[in-house]
């Protein structure tokens, strides 16, 4: 028997849907990081341009991260996802294009 279908949860079709989907894309962001910080390894061989890259990514979040969510509460969350998951398709389809030119 499989284990997760012991879990009631799991046993909503929608709710797996949920969980297979933020499962991938968490996946997805991962390998998308450490690929991303291989290249810079790869192209700069320094370290601190790894820490640099790494500080980079995290301060957007800390910066506006508390203003951002106060407003999230207040708008739709859907507008919020897809334009949130346009942005972050449209800045990693603009790696290798940045790369190659």
């Amino acid at each position: 028997m499989n284990i997760l279908m012991n879990w009631k949860i799991l046993r909503n079709r929608n709710v797996k849907y949920i969980f297979g989907g933020t499962t991938s894309t968490l996946l997805g962001d991962q390998l998308h990081e450490i690929a991303l910080l291989w290249m810079i390894l790869m192209l700069s061989g320094s370290a601190n341009e790894i820490a640099i890259a790494m500080l980079a990514s995290r301060l957007p979040i800390f910066l506006i991260g508390l203003v951002g969510g106060v407003y999230s509460d207040r708008w739709d969350k859907r507008k919020i996802f897809i334009v949130g998951n346009i942005l972050l398709s449209m800045m990693v389809i603009s790696i290798p294009i940045m790369y190659y030119f």
